[in-house]
């Protein structure tokens, strides 16, 4: 028991360190979602819907790499 006290300690704080980051994260994540929101709203996207796949792949990745940090 003694042995894998320290172990324990590490991996906890690997842990809080991990929550940390991750929500982090999250608030980044916020941010960008209003600044993303606000452009939208002042510059009305064109007819073709490019601007729109593209961001929309772009969230696509941005949400799968916080899933796999996770």
């Amino acid at each position: 028991a003694a042995s894998a006290a320290p172990d324990d300690v590490g991996v906890r704080k690997e842990l809080s360190k991990c929550e940390q980051k991750a929500t982090r994260d999250r608030s980044v994540e916020r941010r960008l979602a209003k600044r993303m929101l606000g452009t939208s709203d002042q510059s009305k996207p064109s007819p073709d819907k490019k601007p729109s796949r593209a961001k929309m792949f772009v969230w696509g990745s941005f949400l799968l790499s916080l899933l796999v940090v996770k």
